[in-house]
């Protein structure tokens, strides 16, 4: 199986939840991965370093990761 190289656009949204009363403080991460011809790329894998977890992007491009610990995250991008 050989790997392409994409030029891969992002936009991505970190949503923090408010910490009330002692309450942790969760995250969300969410984008859209895109081409060149700024057309949605389906099945992209996006790798979370830090919690060694991978989720997919779907037929518009879309991805989230929810409940996450607030604090920065590594994504790592690949598909075929």
């Amino acid at each position: 199986m050989k790997i392409k190289a994409l030029h891969i656009s992002l936009i991505l949204s970190f949503l923090t939840a408010p910490a009330m009363f002692g309450q942790t403080k969760y995250s969300s991460i969410n984008g859209i991965v895109k081409n060149e011809q700024n057309t949605p790329i389906e099945g992209i894998n996006i790798f979370i370093k830090e919690i060694n977890k991978v989720v997919f992007t779907n037929e518009n491009g879309s991805f989230v990761v929810n409940n996450l610990m607030a604090k920065e995250y590594s994504l790592a991008f690949s598909g075929v």
